[in-house]
């Protein structure tokens, strides 16, 4: 199963967890044999489980990692044997600033909008000093 939120936060001396439904959740997991969670949200790799069921928190994606002890950049690699064990390795990224965490950190920085606006705005301005004042041509 693959969800943002993970029902629970497995990081120690953190209590947030689902409180209003959580009995429910554990029994629609069981009922439709639910065998691991893959959940995001929470900027590290955490493993906990839900009603027994194993979880799988990989978060971050490049953004700042959470907490002290936060893994680093990461992705997982799972196969299924053929007896169903499922098997989860953690593959560390090693990430280096490339233009596309540049450009990333652009756009979330600034707000498109007002740069297109801007844009458009120095555009038409251009074009209003160019018709007020032409360049005169030699010949």
């Amino acid at each position: 199963m693959y969800m943002h939120v993970p029902p629970v936060d497995p990081r120690p001396g953190e209590s947030r967890q689902i409180d209003k439904g959580r009995d429910k959740l554990a029994d629609i997991l069981r009922k439709h044999d639910v065998t691991a969670i893959f959940a995001s949200h929470i900027h590290s790799y955490l493993e906990g489980n839900v009603a027994g069921i194993p979880l799988y928190i990989s978060g971050g994606g490049g953004a700042r990692l959470e907490g002290p002890g936060a893994a680093p950049h990461h992705y997982l690699l799972c196969s299924v044997a053929t007896d169903g064990t499922l098997n989860v390795q953690r593959k560390q990224v090693h990430c280096r600033p490339n233009s596309d965490l540049i450009e990333y950190t652009f756009r979330t920085r600034f707000p498109t909008f007002p740069i297109l606006f801007a844009g458009v705005a120095l555009l038409l301005l251009g074009i209003l000093i160019q018709a007020r004042f032409p360049r005169k041509r030699n010949g």
